[in-house]
């Protein structure tokens, strides 16, 4: 007669048949993953033998605006045969990064250096990055800060402006100080949207702006565009003030609220799809513009006839690497609607 398992016989038993499962799952999943086709390795930091001479981080403090601003990185490499700089990169548009040597021998010293964009006011920060060799190794190079001085100033830029019924606008100007010396009898604005204008106001040194937005063309959502304030006064800057607007509508909801794109070098084109729901049931997206000039083409397509759902493509320039924030504006006969959207150029 069979003898009956006790408890701790069968609480091995359970656990042994567990493992066994684990270990036969695991092996499949291996198997399955190693059958999947590979793509390019990523980045690595590793120790390659090159030696800083330089300090990680570069702090300009306060520069002129339009001035010439650089700033060096200096290296040596001290391993044996030849380091290969395949490319450089920074995270932000306001440094340009470049080496004037590609091929580094054993011994040698190198150095990246970096122009900055003066042209805006404001602080900035920028981390420059390397690829070294062929296998892909990640040097950061370091990072820069620096702060543009400005001859106009504000309380708070970006301004926040929150539109009412019909595109109203109610609350107070926005309201700019000019330093000494700064004529406000020949002060321009203007900025990069066609469905705003300011109304001007000087008193004093001090120069109040009032928006009015374009009921028909403004669209829906959340957006920002830049706004530029110059005077003819000799060797004066003209200043960037960002302007971000909310005109909230329950009329519209987007899936997804937000698009995130990757572009690859050989590819400069992506497409993605969006639903666009109306409260309006004869409401269709006809045609897409964008905020700014991020992109260098958009269009949009719907993916079935007088279907919700389209398909968006858009462009960016070639040689653009890096993170980047654009806007697109889907239209039709009546109202718009703005969708944000994130990329990654590689």
């Amino acid at each position: 007669m069979a003898k009956k398992k006790g408890n701790g016989e069968l609480v091995r038993f359970a656990v042994g048949t567990l493992l066994f499962c684990l270990a036969g799952g695991m092996g499949l999943l291996a198997l399955s993953v190693d059958a999947l086709p590979t793509t390019a390795s990523p980045l690595v930091e590793q120790d390659i033998g090159v030696v800083r001479l330089s300090e990680q981080v570069i702090d300009l403090g306060s520069v002129e605006r339009g001035s010439v601003a650089r700033a060096s990185f200096d290296f040596e490499y001290r391993s044996g045969g030849a380091l290969q700089i395949k490319r450089i990169w920074t995270s932000c548009g306001c440094v340009e990064a470049s080496s004037s040597q590609r091929t580094v021998g054993s011994g040698q010293r190198f150095s990246v250096d970096c122009e900055l964009d003066t042209g805006a006011p404001g602080k900035r920060e920028s981390t420059i990055f390397a690829e070294l060799n062929d296998d892909r190794s990640l040097l950061r190079v370091g990072k820069v800060r620096f702060d543009v001085r400005s001859a106009w100033s504000t309380r708070a830029n970006p301004v926040t402006i929150e539109l009412g019924e019909g595109a109203s606008y109610a609350g107070l100007p926005v309201t700019l100080r000019a330093d000494e010396g700064i004529s406000m009898d020949s002060v321009a604005v203007s900025c990069t949207t066609e469905f705003v204008s300011w109304d001007v106001e000087a008193h004093g040194r001090n120069l109040l702006l009032t928006p009015t937005f374009d009921p028909v063309t403004t669209p829906f959502g959340k957006f920002h565009f830049d706004t530029f304030v110059e005077s003819e006064s000799v060797g004066t800057p003209r200043f960037l003030l960002r302007t971000i607007v909310l005109r909230k509508s329950a009329e519209f909801t987007v899936h997804p609220d937000a698009l995130s794109l990757g572009f690859i070098d050989s590819l400069r084109v992506a497409s993605t799809e969006v639903r666009i729901t109306s409260s309006d049931p004869s409401w269709r997206g006809t045609s897409v513009d964008q905020i700014g000039d991020v992109f260098t083409a958009v269009s949009i397509e719907p993916r079935e006839p007088d279907s919700n759902s389209y398909t968006l493509s858009l462009s960016v320039p070639r040689g653009f690497t890096g993170p980047g924030i654009g806007q697109v504006i889907v239209r039709s006969t009546g109202a718009a609607i703005v969708i944000p959207v994130h990329f990654v150029s590689r």
